[in-house]
């Protein structure tokens, strides 16, 4: 584990300076992103692993973050099991052949070596960058990964989604059964790689009510923890969703370590309720980096001010970085966080 994230959620009340990253740093806005971009296909550059550990060094030299996120796709899972995965300008990732029925389950297999590409970037990242800069892995937790499955796309509502967890309960769970495993493995590849820590991204949680959130996502996340921590990996495990502001009581519960907040959240009223030494994570809305220098400052701080001393917290974003987001905000927002001084509390 790095310096800083285990000082950060071990001792939080003696670390004076919050450490800062940002979801989805590692590409799309960064002009020398767009470059290497021109000339690669997006999940070319993905396992290409001469070309991920770049991309997901480059904000590291330009900014200094804390932690370098591997680059990558929540979806790699879903290729690992046989889907046949593609991204077009504009719409995003598709699957052509979803799955709607049981057939298209049963022909799920994992692919030998599929994710190895990945676990080598890990390698040359860990090669790049300092000693203090965390490495982080990552994964889509099933429940988001099995909706894109379904749908084909991206689709705010999950109807197809929804539609078969309430029509064929059993199947949806055999499907989540199905990348849960998958996902496991593929995380421990990535502890075994080095990573310092990792980040569950369940995105679409928003669409759930609360019995939903708990069945079919914070329960397969809860089986992702305990099957890392059997295996050994002791890595500090992030959870970030849509509303987790909202679900974060099921997450404590799932025993992640650290709860990262969408921007509806308010971490106040969190740190309030939350069990000591739980750690957070966000929250500022990545539109506020369209405004003006001065309000990004105040705004930083007083997400910095709202999380007590106590409380193990990391800087971050309510979501990820838009494409078009100048680059010379997100270099305000590192130095308004750098320049913030948690209290040092006497323990």
């Amino acid at each position: 584990m790095s310096n800083w994230y285990r000082h950060m959620l071990q001792s939080p009340e003696t670390a004076s300076r919050i450490p800062v990253w940002m979801m989805r740093q590692a590409g799309r806005y960064l002009p020398e992103y767009r470059a290497i971009r021109q000339q690669h296909d997006f999940l070319d550059m993905v396992y290409t692993p001469a070309i991920a550990a770049e991309v997901t060094c480059q904000p590291i030299e330009r900014y200094g973050f804390d932690a370098a996120i591997l680059f990558s796709d929540i979806l790699v899972t879903a290729q690992a099991l046989g889907m046949a995965l593609r991204f077009s300008d504009g719409v995003g990732p598709q699957f052509d052949i979803p799955i709607r029925t049981g057939d298209d389950v049963a022909r799920l297999q994992v692919v030998s070596g599929w994710l190895d590409p990945i676990y080598e970037t890990v390698e040359r990242v860990i090669s790049r960058v300092s000693p203090q800069t965390a490495v982080i892995g990552f994964a889509g937790a099933p429940f988001t990964v099995a909706s894109y499955m379904i749908e084909g796309r991206s689709s705010a509502q999950l109807p197809h989604t929804k539609r078969l967890m309430m029509t064929d309960t059993r199947l949806f769970e055999t499907l989540l059964d199905h990348i849960t495993d998958v996902t496991i493995a593929y995380l421990v590849g990535q502890c075994r790689a080095g990573v310092q820590a990792l980040q569950l991204f369940d995105t679409w949680i928003g669409t759930l009510d609360w019995p939903s959130c708990e069945r079919f996502s914070a329960h397969y996340i809860a089986r992702i923890v305990r099957a890392l921590r059997e295996q050994g990996c002791d890595q500090p495990i992030t959870v970030f969703g849509k509303q987790t502001s909202v679900f974060y009581p099921l997450y404590e519960a799932a025993g992640v370590d650290v709860i990262s907040v969408d921007w509806n959240g308010d971490l106040g009223r969190m740190d309030a309720v939350l069990r000591r030494g739980m750690g957070l994570q966000g929250n500022l809305d990545p539109h506020y980096l369209y405004g003006s220098k001065s309000q990004i400052q105040a705004r930083v701080q007083a997400i910095c001010e709202s999380v007590p001393s106590h409380r193990p917290f990391i800087f971050n974003l309510g979501h990820g970085l838009m494409p078009d987001i100048p680059t010379d905000a997100v270099q305000w927002v590192v130095d308004a966080v750098r320049a913030y001084q948690r209290p040092v509390v006497t323990v």
